[in-house]
């Protein structure tokens, strides 16, 4: 289902607007601007990727400081390899990838 509101924040913020339902008809303008549905979904792809990303990037950004932050840090100490923290980075990658 295509998020209209998610679309409109990222390409239209300026656009002000109401939302009254999930669908395009649910959208009452309140500015001159005002975006058909055909522009609104052909730029869904894109805004679909970017949350993706984003929600990957927070994920990535978690994990690292969770599982891999530690390994690097015992790496310095001596108390494992410098495989071992490249391992763990490769596979939070792995888990969390980009689209």
């Amino acid at each position: 289902m295509t998020d209209y509101s998610a679309i409109l924040r990222r390409h239209f913020p300026n656009v002000e607007y109401v939302m009254n339902g999930d669908t395009y008809n649910g959208i009452t303008f309140l500015s001159d601007q005002q975006p058909t549905q055909e522009q609104l979904d052909a730029l869904w792809p894109q805004v679909l990727v970017d949350i993706n990303n984003g929600m990957a990037q927070a994920n990535r950004h978690q994990a690292f400081i969770a599982e891999a932050d530690p390994l690097y840090f015992a790496w310095q100490r001596n108390e494992a390899t410098e495989a071992d923290w490249l391992n763990k980075c490769a596979e939070i990658r792995q888990r969390y990838p980009y689209t």
